[in-house]
């Protein structure tokens, strides 16, 4: 599901999603999508489709940028930036966006390993909180939020799955989650 250029109201700000996916046949590793939601004062997070620096593994990026004085202005030199490692970080993020988990929680990121990052239900919102040098920086996720962000990481997963050679061919979004779903009834029944 791409909507290009997309920018919708919805209750505690703006949300914006780009696809800028190249057209079939071009390579994927130039690809960029971004999901851009701007809280009303607070702070603003972008959901960015990006490869792993090192092994060039497809993942996802998180980042929050603190609000300054005018309308959607944000600092990005303040910017917190967490990017999901993509064999394990980011099927337990896919899973808590789907309401399978109630929460994760990841840390020891970035050059100083004094990163974290935090995604949690709370009521009827996601809650994300990224951590870094003891400062915190968080946001709160409607649905419609979720569900985009959503597609994303299970697009990126399904992506990492094939570049490891764990399946042929990419599985669509939904076959994935649907995957995901069943994978982790059975792993509670297990425990």
């Amino acid at each position: 599901m791409s909507v290009a250029g997309s920018t919708a109201t919805l209750g505690v700000g703006e949300v914006t999603y780009r696809d800028d996916s190249p057209p079939a046949g071009v390579n994927p590793k130039a690809s960029k999508v971004n999901l851009q939601i701007f809280a009303v004062g607070a702070v603003a997070l972008t959901v960015e489709k990006t490869l792993k620096e090192k092994t060039q593994a497809p993942t996802i990026t998180i980042d929050l940028r603190e609000a300054m004085p005018g309308l959607n202005t944000f600092n990005n030199e303040t910017k917190y930036s967490f990017q999901l490692s993509p064999d394990d970080e980011l099927i337990d993020f896919l899973s808590v966006l789907l309401t399978i988990e109630q929460k994760c929680s990841f840390s020891y990121h970035g050059g100083g390993r004094n990163k974290s990052l935090i995604a949690e239900w709370t009521g009827v919102a996601l809650k994300l909180v990224i951590s870094s040098k003891g400062k915190q920086r968080w946001i709160n996720l409607s649905r419609t939020n979720v569900f985009m962000m959503s597609l994303m990481c299970a697009e990126q997963l399904s992506q990492y799955l094939v570049s490891t050679g764990m399946f042929d061919k990419a599985f669509s979004p939904e076959a994935l989650i649907d995957f995901i779903q069943r994978t982790h009834r059975r792993f509670r029944t297990i425990s």
